[in-house]
């Protein structure tokens, strides 16, 4: 019975999406919940990017690495499109500033992983990554005028 259920479990677990589609998120009203939907997508796609790496599908990889891209750019921009200073919204700010950080770090260990023909394109959504997170950085430190 035991083993049953196990084996149930991983096909279960085999049959969900490990990073589900971008465009789904945009369907998300609540502008807040989007940006904290995005992060997470982030990160699952950067765990799928490292285990298609590891797989040798490096193409599979290069399309994830671009929506962990994606789904950065759409935190930032959901919180933006609120119209609300981000002091209003600081705790979410917080959230996208801390997440992207480790997000960034993540893709830097990433890279140290890698060959050097594969961490150039690594690097380069660190980079991407790391400005976005200044940028939520900034918004948490910036007062309302």
């Amino acid at each position: 019975m035991i083993r049953s259920f196990s084996l149930f479990i991983m096909l279960t677990a085999a049959a969900l999406p490990v990073c589900a589609d971008l465009s789904a998120l945009l369907g998300e009203p609540k502008l807040v919940d989007r940006s904290k939907k995005a992060l997470e997508h982030g990160e699952q796609c950067l765990e799928a990017a490292r285990s298609a790496w590891r797989e040798g599908d490096i193409k599979r990889m290069e399309g994830l690495l671009e929506e962990v891209k994606q789904s950065v750019d759409l935190a930032l921009q959901s919180l933006k499109e609120t119209g609300k200073h981000p002091s209003k919204l600081l705790k979410h700010y917080k959230r996208g500033e801390l997440k992207t950080r480790e997000l960034e770090k993540r893709l830097q260990s990433f890279a140290q992983e890698t060959s050097l023909d594969e961490r150039a394109l690594i690097e380069g959504v660190g980079r991407h990554v790391g400005e976005v997170h200044e940028d939520f950085l900034l918004a948490v430190m910036s007062r309302k005028r």
